[in-house]
């Protein structure tokens, strides 16, 4: 049977229970699906992106198939009642269908089918959902236009026609450290890496990949406009864009200031990875207690490989590939993120704040090693000399940013003592 069977079978025993008939299909499927408008994350499951199961998946592609942001193709509240009934259960409230509260648990029946894999219906709903919510990532046609083409340096850059080098040099931005980044082969994207495919169950029966390697395939989220989380690794076209990244998002026991907080959530933040420190408000003059954070831009050259046109989805200067590995690093900065202190009973959430970060950049270094990078460029002694001091010059002054841009001034001045220390150590 398919997804209108089960439709059927939920409806007449709806029907029954009731013992009279209800008006209209196309009426009940509307009455449910309107209770689930604007409801993210509406499967309850334990999942996450790291190890998602039918729920996970059914989250990830019911947020973007019914995100208001969906302008091509998001699914009408008559096809979301029509997958809910079929899922969830539903009760009746004289005589109106009546979902229980966010996050749903599914029926048991629906989780037999899930198990036995007799019925197509777990696996149709998927795929309806993800093809409203996903469509292929389109190539750049003309990238070279948006991407920094040669630092400035293409007298010093020497291909093997000496035509000079005309590079593609994005940045991203990251929480792990570059002997991660090394450890872990780049910044590869979920969906090339099989420890994770196996964890995510992407080669499940039910999954809308299997038998097809559409896990092979890139593509853009239309709810968000923006790149795939699992099958493409976004870049940013500007250096203070990667600044903004890794996003943060604080958890609600870690509400309002940080002048506020107790010894349990000044405990909390730290075991997260953040500092406790005092800045001095450039602007007010007064000093104010802080979350920091040490975190990291990857330079990389994207010379000769395919690039997404993500910036023409969201008007932001956004690229994506497929996936990045050593081969494309040619530097990483090290840089000090102060947060922006939230306000009383709010917490801290990078994309809503305005600012977000003061951002200091503390070092940067040719990585994996300058030899390497040389190699790679195809670079003159002095071309590698005039990368380092461009690299050195781009991160020479402090700057405030946010998800929409940066502002040319800063808000917090560097702290001072340990934190600065180890930021300046050698690169691990």
């Amino acid at each position: 049977m398919a997804l209108d069977d089960q439709f059927s079978i939920v409806f007449e025993a709806l029907k029954q229970r009731l013992r009279q008939d209800l008006k209209d299909e196309a009426i009940f499927k509307q009455a449910v699906g309107g209770q689930l408008r604007n409801k993210k994350d509406v499967f309850k499951t334990d999942t996450g992106i790291h190890n998602m199961d039918y729920g996970g998946w059914f989250n990830y592609f019911w947020n973007e198939a019914t995100s208001p942001g969906n302008t091509k193709g998001r699914l009408s509240e008559a096809e979301m009642g029509r997958i809910a009934a079929v899922v969830f259960p539903i009760e009746l409230k004289p005589n109106r269908p009546i979902l229980p509260s966010v996050p749903l648990k599914p029926r048991q029946e629906f989780l037999q089918l899930i198990e036995s894999g007799e019925d197509k219906s777990p696996e149709e709903i998927l795929t309806i959902m993800f093809n409203a919510g996903f469509e292929p990532a389109q190539e750049a046609e003309d990238p070279d236009s948006k991407f920094i083409p040669n630092f400035a340096l293409a007298a010093n850059m020497v291909d093997a026609n000496n035509t000079g080098y005309h590079g593609r040099f994005a940045f991203r931005g990251e929480g792990r450290s570059p002997f991660t980044v090394k450890t872990q082969e780049g910044a590869r994207c979920r969906a090339d890496l099989d420890d994770w495919i196996e964890k995510a169950n992407v080669n499940a029966w039910w999954h809308p990949w299997k038998g097809r390697e559409g896990h092979k395939k890139a593509y853009f989220r239309k709810g968000h406009r923006d790149n795939d989380f699992i099958s493409a690794t976004s870049l940013a076209l500007k250096f203070s864009t990667g600044c903004a990244y890794p996003m943060v998002h604080l958890d609600a026991d870690l509400a309002g200031p940080v002048s506020s907080w107790g010894v349990l959530q000044r405990s909390k933040a730290t075991q997260k990875g953040f500092f406790i420190v005092k800045c001095l408000n450039n602007k007010r003059q007064a000093e104010e207690e802080l979350l920091a954070m040490v975190s990291y831009v990857y330079v990389m050259d994207l010379t000769g490989q395919t690039v997404f046109k993500t910036w023409t989805l969201n008007d932001y200067p956004e690229s994506g590939t497929r996936s990045v590995t050593m081969d494309n690093m040619i530097a990483c900065v090290r840089i000090l993120r102060i947060l922006f202190p939230a306000k009383a009973g709010e917490c801290f959430n990078s994309i809503g704040m305005n600012p977000a970060f003061t951002v200091h950049p503390l070092n940067v270094q040719l990585w994996p090693s300058k030899e390497q990078v040389r190699a790679r460029l195809k670079c003159t002694e002095q071309g590698i000399s005039g990368l380092e001091t461009h690299l050195k010059s781009m991160i020479a002054q402090p700057f405030d940013v946010n998800h929409n841009g940066a502002t040319s001034d800063f808000t917090y001045v560097r702290p001072k003592g340990g934190i600065i220390a180890a930021a300046y150590s050698e690169l691990h």
